[in-house]
């Protein structure tokens, strides 16, 4: 018998929004404290999906992002938009990332 993992779709898409992340690691124009900071960032939320605690990684995560004033393509932040609706987190963790969408 084969088990398959469950996933649920907050975690899906905190996963995606991973990828898209990892992604912008390639790009130029971040400087070496916001790469640092965006590898910290992909890490710590890959962790807290490990645990199950999808919601907790995508407000650092956010957080995190604007802190570091990290440019996000416009399909990052709809991915943010997405599961805080979702998720029923804060409007806030999706919109203060608006400014950063390059």
């Amino acid at each position: 018998m084969q088990l398959t993992m469950i996933v649920g779709k907050g975690k899906r898409i905190t996963l995606e929004i991973i990828e898209k992340l990892k992604l912008t690691l390639d790009k130029e124009g971040l400087n070496e404290k916001q790469v640092s900071a965006l590898k910290k960032i992909i890490t710590d939320t890959e962790e807290y999906v490990t645990y199950n605690e999808w919601g907790v990684g995508i407000e650092i995560a956010s957080d995190n992002l604007y802190e570091y004033s990290i440019p996000i393509s416009k399909s990052i932040q709809e991915k943010f938009k997405e599961v805080c609706k979702h998720g029923n987190l804060k409007d806030s963790y999706y919109k203060s990332l608006e400014e950063l969408v390059k």
